[in-house]
């Protein structure tokens, strides 16, 4: 009897496992989007498993692989990340359609990378909603222009000093928050 009762269990511990497995395997093709193919548990991430690639390398990774799509997909373990390269499409779901879209999988942990997930992008709910408010007044289309020309200046000054830096002194090494935050 018990053996009996030990088969089952590994049965259904082995189909637990493959069903997770191949979780979602089929979850862009049933939509239409190209995708890299997931492996076994993993989906795209194993060179981020083993620490070979970087998260930011990683949605590179998948963002290069069709360079002609609008939308493309990958999969972090089994979870499916949907990738998109249309400016105009990006502009929309931002924008008109953000509503659908405010509670996003959260792909950065705040704790480990404070500077970053605090952009309007990985905010969410009512984080999200008071960064959105603070925010909107300040980027109005009329201010956004009369910005770009001092934004562009300042920003040809500081590549000019990289450039003269870098002339001078050999390769420079500079601590980018503090940098940009010059900027």
């Amino acid at each position: 009897m018990f053996e009996l009762l030990l088969l089952v269990t590994v049965v259904l511990l082995v189909k637990l496992i493959i069903d997770k497995g191949y979780k979602n395997e089929n979850y862009f093709k049933e939509r239409g989007i190209k995708y890299i193919k997931p492996y076994f548990i993993i989906g795209n991430s194993e060179n981020i498993f083993t620490r070979k690639r970087t998260i930011y390398e990683f949605f590179y990774d998948v963002y290069s692989a069709f360079p002609n799509e609008r939308i493309m997909g990958g999969f972090v373990f089994r979870s499916p990340l949907v990738f998109i390269r249309d400016p105009e499409l990006a502009k929309q779901l931002a924008v008109k359609e953000f509503d659908h879209f405010s509670e996003r999988r959260n792909i950065i942990a705040s704790e480990a990378e404070k500077t970053f997930s605090k952009s309007l992008f990985l905010l969410r709910g009512e984080e999200w909603k008071e960064m959105r408010s603070t925010l909107s007044p300040t980027f109005t289309g009329s201010k956004m222009r009369l910005m770009f020309e001092l934004v562009s200046q300042v920003t040809k000054e500081m590549v000019n000093f990289v450039n003269k830096e870098t002339k001078e002194k050999g390769i420079q090494t500079y601590e980018m928050k503090d940098f940009c935050s010059r900027l």
